[in-house]
């Protein structure tokens, strides 16, 4: 994803020139901006519930040893 100047360079241009009639286009930008932060905040989030399910899942798992003849399952990948 490119910084947001480079997708609206208007904005830039507006800034340097200072005009007043472009509000809408800078509060666009700000809820853009804001967004980005919430859409940064939700992947942090999900980063450490998938942290806590594989923690709990490793202190679940324990080491099993199969020997020939052992009936095992065979989990199908494909379904």
């Amino acid at each position: 994803m490119f910084p947001i100047s480079l997708e609206l360079p208007t904005l830039e241009l507006m800034n340097q020139l200072e005009l007043s009639e472009f509000k809408p286009i800078e509060a666009r930008y700000v809820e853009l901006m804001e967004l980005g932060e919430i859409g940064e905040h939700a992947m942090q989030s999900i980063e450490i519930d998938q942290d806590l399910v594989k923690r709990w899942f490793d202190k679940k798992a324990r080491a099993r040893t199969f020997q020939e003849g052992d009936l095992v399952l065979k989990w199908d990948v494909d379904r």
